[in-house]
């Protein structure tokens, strides 16, 4: 009896199993029967947007439809035909994604596909596609790593333009990416740090406990962005026991307030800080000696700069749109005694300034260091046979429209515009009778 029971139990489970089995099929075939559009063009299909290409074989994934979570997964058909186009403008300005999965079928991505899609982190494109068009990644700004598939035969002008944390690009395909002067095919080598023509090449990125992100090989070792969560950063003084350098665009865009640089990094690379909105105070260590071109470009809460000790030149437009510099302190800007050299607009729109202490140690000027400045008066700390030592740019209108003063520490015999340090260390001037 036993025994009977057992075998019937065992026939039911078995039915079940099939049952459960024959749902399953049944459902996934009723998903994939979806009807087709009542007319060729924009389809939605649960998610993705789709459009029948010409040949009426293939789709264009058009757009984001009502697609929603940060994992972009293309499929690679669409009503049974393949999906060979990623359209133009399809995903243009979608923030979220941080990752996206494009097919083998995909030929070719279009015009602006991936245009400012801020969030991405990785791509990969895949051996299917050939062409990948203008701007088609433009403005991905997160974009750390690219893998180009090794039939992509064309990359187009600005595909990958300011893609400012591209590091690193794996290139499967036959391509030269360095061989349109400066600036490479399509930008994708513009920012990198090392090109790859391997898959299986070990990447040399490495983020830390603190959201430090750094590249490391055997001769060079840079910070080159920072994925933390923290608003007043200072910087580790090594990486795995090693001295960095701060790479370009390393902190572009951050939401940090303040930032301490220690004295053991002895690069600030260009565009290194640029556009930190809220960057509001920032302490430069003895170890650097050029604060690069732009680095500080468009920092518009900046208010308060610490020099180290062997600060020697201001790159070009480092403290452009810097609209606050020299604001808390009643529209004074002192220029270390240790700067040498200052280059082109490296003050352009410092709207707060109005007046700058000019050192005698700079020898060299650039084009229109002040333009577009409130400046009113400008301090040299030396002679007017100094100052006419200065190799500095005929086109400084602001600059030499400004009152201009000259050091002296005793009473000049001869009237002119001349200062001094009063007791308190405070500029004032030399009256004549």
């Amino acid at each position: 009896m036993k025994s009977a029971l057992k075998i019937l139990l065992c026939m039911v489970l078995v039915l079940a199993t099939v049952l459960t089995f024959i749902g399953c099929d049944s459902s996934n075939n009723s998903n994939n029967d979806n009807p087709p559009p009542e007319e060729p063009g924009p389809a939605p299909t649960g998610t993705l947007s789709y459009k029948l290409n010409e040949d009426e074989k293939s789709y264009t994934v058009s757009g984001i439809g009502t697609y929603e979570g940060n994992r972009l997964i293309i499929p690679e058909t669409y009503e049974g035909l393949p999906v060979t186009v990623i359209g133009k403008n399809a995903f243009q300005g979608c923030k979220n994604f941080v990752s996206v999965t494009i097919p083998n079928s995909v030929r070719r991505i279009e015009y602006r596909a991936f245009y400012e899609c801020t969030g991405l982190k990785n791509l990969t494109i895949p051996d299917g596609v050939t062409s990948i068009k203008v701007e088609a990644f433009s403005k991905c700004t997160s974009l750390v790593s690219v893998t180009i598939g090794k039939n992509v035969t064309e990359i187009k002008d600005a595909a990958f333009r300011y893609c400012y944390r591209l590091i690193e690009v794996y290139n499967l395909s036959s391509l030269d990416l360095l061989s349109v002067e400066s600036c490479g095919i399509g930008y994708i080598a513009y920012y990198t740090l090392d090109i790859y023509n391997t898959a299986d090449a070990p990447s040399k990125i490495v983020t830390d406990e603190n959201g430090f992100r750094f590249y490391a090989d055997d001769t060079r070792c840079y910070l080159v962005g920072y994925m933390g969560s923290a608003t007043d950063l200072t910087l580790p003084a090594t990486y795995n026991g090693r001295e960095y350098g701060i790479y370009k665009y390393a902190f572009y865009d951050c939401s940090i307030s303040s930032v301490v640089i220690p004295d053991t990094v002895k690069i600030l690379d260009d565009y290194a800080f640029e556009s930190c909105d809220n960057l509001k105070s920032v302490t430069i260590g003895n170890g650097i000696e050029t604060i690069g071109n732009y680095a500080f470009s468009d920092c518009v809460a900046l208010t308060d700069i610490k020099f180290g000790s062997n600060v020697k030149v201001f790159g070009s437009y480092a403290f452009e749109g810097c609209i606050e510099l020299g604001g808390d302190s009643k529209g004074e800007f002192v220029i270390p005694n240790t700067v040498t050299t200052i280059g082109a607009y490296a003050f352009y729109g410092c709207s707060s300034m109005k007046y700058v202490t000019i050192p005698l140690s700079v020898k060299d000027i650039g084009h229109d260091v002040f333009y577009n400045s409130d400046l009113r008066r400008a301090y040299y700390c030396g002679t007017e046979a100094d100052w006419e030592e200065v190799d500095m740019s005929s086109e400084n209108s602001k600059l030499n429209s400004v009152r201009f003063y000259y050091y002296s520490e005793t009473q000049p015999p001869v009237k002119g515009n001349y200062w001094y340090y009063d007791n308190n260390g405070k500029v004032a001037f030399w009256k004549f009778n």
